[in-house]
């Protein structure tokens, strides 16, 4: 499996909630809302996802390093 460079990896939400809110702007119609809702809703659980996963990771190797002193 590739893997996508580390750049390219973490401006994805940014790029999901850019093309998002282009396509609600830009393209008439229900389906170019309802595209553009869907991709800004997407980058927000990306976003929300890896903070969440960030804080816990955080937290555990903090804890990892309490339990060994």
């Amino acid at each position: 499996m590739k893997y996508l460079p580390r750049f390219v990896y973490e401006s994805l939400p940014y790029l999901y909630l850019m093309v998002g809110a282009l396509s609600m702007g830009k393209i008439s119609g229900k389906l170019g809302i309802a595209s553009g809702l869907l991709l800004f809703a997407v980058g927000i659980l990306v976003l929300k996802m890896r903070l969440t996963y960030r804080a816990e990771a955080r937290e555990g190797a903090r804890i990892m390093m309490n339990v060994e002193h």
